[in-house]
């Protein structure tokens, strides 16, 4: 048995899927966008780990962030995003809060182009 998906759950599902990575660049701020950048051979010291374990922090906290993204209703993440007054769903200050430190920190350790924090 196969369920029809009509044009307006698509679109609908299109429209959350934005929200979603609305929300997730908001979340992270310039760690969204952030990418290893690519090492010349160079004099002096590089440690090159330190950007590995960097993108490994950051895809975890992205997938965390996603995770709790995607569980959330329509009516909680309207309320998230601004758009509802509902009380009752989750509270815009808890969105605020979710991963605040883990996030904070990440920001306070982007290394620099020499592999140093």
């Amino acid at each position: 048995m196969s369920v029809d998906v009509t044009e307006e759950e698509k679109l609908f599902a299109d429209v959350r899927s934005k929200i979603i990575e609305e929300l997730l660049r908001r979340k992270l701020g310039q760690l969204s966008s952030w990418k290893k950048p690519t090492l010349l051979h160079s004099i002096g010291p590089t440690d090159v780990d330190v950007f590995d374990k960097f993108e490994a922090e950051r895809d975890r906290l992205r997938a965390l962030v996603r995770s709790k993204l995607d569980s959330m209703s329509n009516r909680d993440m309207m309320h998230v995003v601004g758009q509802s007054d509902d009380y009752d769903s989750v509270s815009a200050e808890e969105w605020q809060g979710f991963l605040l430190e883990e996030i904070s920190q990440l920001h306070r350790n982007l290394p620099n182009a020499c592999g140093s924090v």
